[in-house]
């Protein structure tokens, strides 16, 4: 062994990414502004500490040790110190349970060995570039996902869009995980953090061209796709939540799911295709718009008496039109229409991140006479 590999240095900082992982709280904190932000040196392998087997991760940092093992206090402990970092390299971890994501081939040699002699039936493959929200999706720890983000919302614009609009290498992001997960404590997020996430993230799009509402649908999370079609009570969403939904015959079908949700999410669409909408979240309806006392239209207008709903609603409808026609007519030019070409361009197709950033490319968009939603008894 070189010199290195025994310096009392790097002893100590094994020692504190160990101490993360074991969920050694007094350690953490002793040592946290020495070693906070450093790297796992080591490669794959198994670590006894304390009666317990900890896998040896490359590149981890604390808190990924921390959120892997589900330590949420040493999450909350150094989340302010590592908010920002994400994995430099594709990374094979084992689950703890089955999760809705494709699971890639472990094509690390010693990662593979490892999971084959422990018997390892559950892993995911966290692509290069993921960030800690990400991580935490793909390992299906709701809780932790649910405690950083709380950390980001009190952060400033620029590192909440540094986060937030962004898709990792495999052009995953957290609002389609958070959908494939379909679990209690992924709704509940939704309704805690929906506005952050909306704003952030409903416009983007993987390379396979899913979006939230597509998901919704392909997982029979009906709660979701219901959230997500409420925001079609706004403007400014209607127009992305029409297209998404015209373009669901062109996705994949359904993945197998509970017959009664596969049910409700295909009533959700007809539902809307008849412009029968979910009601909108509740940080949409709070928005600095007013009903004029004097109409039963229902319109709105701001503080200066300008009629909001009718201005944006010209606008839009003539937008929706326009794409709709390119949609059907793909060889029109954009220059026929006589505006700017870059007027028209697929929802978020590439995520641009805040300058001396790399970009994360993604790119763009799946289906479904009205019968009433609640015929059908919840479970």
């Amino acid at each position: 062994m070189g010199c290195d590999s025994t310096s009392p240095e790097k002893s100590q900082n094994i020692q504190w990414l160990m101490a993360c992982a074991t969920n050694d709280k007094q350690y953490v904190k002793d040592h946290m502004d020495q070693f906070k932000r450093s790297r796992e040196s080591r490669q794959y392998d198994l670590a006894q500490i304390d009666g317990r087997q900890i896998l040896i991760v490359p590149n981890f940092t604390g808190i990924m040790y921390a959120i892997h093992q589900d330590n949420l206090e040493i999450v909350e402990l150094i989340a302010d110190a590592e908010l920002d970092l994400a994995l430099h390299t594709d990374t094979y971890l084992p689950a703890r349970s089955r999760v809705p994501f494709d699971q890639t081939f472990v094509q690390d040699q010693r990662a593979r060995r490892i999971f084959a002699q422990n018997a390892v039936t559950n892993s995911v493959c966290v692509a290069q570039d993921s960030n800690l929200l990400e991580l935490s999706l793909l390992l299906g720890n709701v809780k932790a996902f649910q405690l950083l983000l709380d950390k980001l919302s009190k952060r400033d614009r620029d590192t909440q869009k540094l986060l937030l609009r962004h898709c990792n290498q495999s052009s995953q992001n957290a609002l389609l995980m958070l959908t494939a997960l379909n679990t209690p404590d992924s709704y509940e997020t939704l309704l805690d953090f929906g506005k952050l996430l909306i704003q952030n993230q409903f416009s983007l799009t993987n390379v396979y061209g899913d979006n939230g509402i597509s998901y919704a649908h392909r997982f029979g999370n009906y709660k979701f796709l219901d959230y997500f079609l409420g925001l079609a009570q706004d403007q400014k969403y209607r127009h992305q939540c029409d297209r998404y939904v015209q373009k669901l015959r062109q996705m994949k079908q359904q993945q197998k799911c509970d017959p009664k949700s596969a049910t409700k999410c295909q009533l959700l669409i007809e539902n809307y295709k008849n412009k029968i909408y979910p009601d909108a979240p509740d940080w949409l309806m709070k928005k600095d718009t007013k009903i004029d006392p004097k109409s039963n239209s229902g319109e709105n207008f701001d503080q200066d008496g300008t009629n909001v709903t009718r201005v944006a609603g010209d606008v839009l409808t003539r937008v929706d039109q326009l794409l709709l026609e390119m949609d059907q007519n793909p060889i029109l030019d954009q220059k026929d229409f006589g505006i700017a070409s870059n007027f028209f361009e697929e929802p978020q197709s590439v995520v641009h991140k805040p300058e001396q950033q790399e970009q994360s490319v993604v790119s763009v968009i799946q289906y479904g006479q009205t019968r009433d939603f609640n015929q059908i008894a919840d479970d």
